[in-house]
């Protein structure tokens, strides 16, 4: 850490970690906790509800986390890959797009590093369902880290003879 410093240089690390901060043990004595499928049932794989006690669960899941690497600059507490189907579609998170839902995940998250590590920040990752803006405010320590997959990589994204870049991007 030292030698870094010296140089300038950070400290990133996390990864698709988000879930994890929500144990699925909890599932058989909370399956409120765990995000509702298309079909109206509760289901442990992927991401939480986050209109639900898991954010209370994952508030005391990243705490921990975050107490044990202050040396990190920035934070990587990302949500599960998935292309559509992986965020809750209970009845207080229907209305809410993925990009919503991230969106508080991430908010609750960021509230908890403020205290821990203030001069840390997180990325708040969109892309896939979450590459459309929220309609909620980011955490001031959040920022935004875009990551346009499904892109055309022929083209620049203000290319003008790419269709797909200038609808999308």
């Amino acid at each position: 850490l030292p030698l870094l410093q010296a140089r300038n240089m950070i400290l990133e690390f996390g990864g698709h970690i988000l879930p994890n901060f929500v144990p699925r043990q909890l599932f058989e004595l909370h399956p409120e906790y765990f995000r509702m499928n298309e079909k109206g049932e509760r289901v442990k794989e992927h991401n939480f509800c986050p209109n639900s006690g898991a954010l209370e669960v994952l508030k005391n899941g990243v705490r921990e986390y975050f107490a044990q690497l202050p040396e990190i600059t920035y934070f990587h507490v990302w949500a599960d890959d998935l292309t559509d189907g992986g965020w809750c579609r209970c009845p207080k998170c229907r209305a809410l797009s993925p990009a919503d839902q991230n969106l508080i995940a991430m908010n609750a998250v960021a509230e908890v590093l403020a205290p821990v590590n203030p001069q840390a920040s997180l990325a708040l990752l969109t892309y896939h369902d979450t590459g459309k803006p929220p309609s909620g405010a980011p955490a001031t320590n959040l920022f935004l880290f875009h990551a346009p997959r499904e892109r055309c990589y022929r083209h620049a994204f203000n290319d003008p003879a790419c269709r797909r870049n200038r609808e999308e991007y």
